[in-house]
């Protein structure tokens, strides 16, 4: 399956709630994150929230999270 890096998705790292936006290649950066395990939120127009859980961050080291994002179908409602 190929997949389309999203530019200017939302991420946010839930547990510092701090929010950082992808580059035209999908990837955000954050030199400030500690070791440890963490859950980044992940929003971009047109597609579902994604929810991702346990993301190791391993100090000294650039951790790689792929994430599936599924569209999210919109409805137009007219009226008469």
């Amino acid at each position: 399956m190929n997949f389309e890096p999203i530019e200017d998705a939302e991420v946010t790292v839930m547990e510092t709630q701090k929010k950082i936006k992808t580059d035209e290649d999908g990837v955000f950066y954050d030199d400030d994150m500690k070791a440890g395990f963490c859950t980044l939120e992940i929003r971009a127009a047109t597609y579902k929230t994604k929810i991702v859980k346990d993301v190791e961050i391993i100090a000294d080291k650039e951790t790689l999270v792929e994430v599936e994002m599924e569209a999210e179908i919109l409805g137009i409602v007219g009226s008469d």
